[in-house]
């Protein structure tokens, strides 16, 4: 137990620190975008999002804290955010919830209380899946209101490695969904995607980043952080040099 309650503390202390240390803190409010918007796959981007702004403040949508298994059923659920809670449900033995239509984990209100000491499922599933429910009904139906309205708005990706060819159409497809569901002139967007030195293999890099879209800028960063401790690890500062590149105080 003693071990658990310092592995915490020291957790705690290195969240400070690089809240600390992220550098002059960008009011979300009254930047050069009126919406930066995390397309995941998994919560790194929040995680560093929420260093960079003052009192880690900024607006969450559907997919800020979540886990894509899928990254095609990401893309169709994309197509689908007026209806996107309509799914089964299961706990995940990390307490994570799985939305199973579109295979894609998301944190719930009740995460540690899921799961019983004989890791069992609580009886606090049901209201858990509830909540989380209506809490993605009210995200994804505010992620849509972005695609009508007449906003300028950075979308962040992580690409992990997959194969080049596949990752290209990902990306291609990913930015018509976008560009497709914008219904106002008005509106603006720079889809920013990112991949890792130690992920990305060197020979293929180049290519991938000088590839022209329109609309997609690549960015590069030395490491991903290992899914569990996207709040303590990776290339943080990487992270912040990148987006404070894209994001700037008004």
């Amino acid at each position: 137990m003693v071990n658990v309650v310092n592995f915490f503390n020291k957790r705690r202390l290195k969240r400070k620190f690089y809240e600390l240390i992220a550098g002059k803190k960008i009011d979300y409010y009254n930047c050069n975008f009126n919406e930066i918007i995390s397309l995941g796959y998994n919560c790194e981007i929040s995680q560093r999002l929420s260093d960079i702004f003052k009192k880690g403040k900024f607006e969450h949508y559907l997919y800020t804290w979540s886990y894509e298994y899928d990254r095609n059923l990401f893309l169709e659920s994309l197509n689908h955010l007026n209806n996107f809670a309509n799914s089964d449900y299961a706990v995940l033995p990390s307490g994570m919830i799985k939305h199973k239509k579109y295979n894609i984990g998301f944190h719930s209100r009740y995460e540690k209380e899921l799961i019983n000491e004989n890791n069992l499922l609580s009886d606090k599933v049901i209201e858990a899946v509830e909540e989380l429910k209506s809490r993605l009904n009210h995200l994804a139906l505010k992620f849509e209101d972005v695609f009508g309205s007449d906003k300028s708005v950075l979308f962040v990706i992580k690409l992990a490695y997959k194969d080049f060819n596949e990752d290209l159409n990902f990306i291609s497809d990913l930015n018509k969904i976008i560009k497709n569901k914008f219904t106002n002139p008005k509106a603006k967007y720079k889809l920013l995607v990112v991949i890792s030195r130690k992920d990305y293999p060197l020979e293929l890099r180049s290519r991938l980043v000088n590839q022209k879209i329109e609309n997609v800028d690549f960015g590069i960063i030395e490491a991903f952080s290992p899914a569990a401790f996207t709040d303590i690890k990776g290339d943080i500062f990487g992270w912040y040099k990148l987006l404070k590149s894209y994001i700037k105080s008004k």
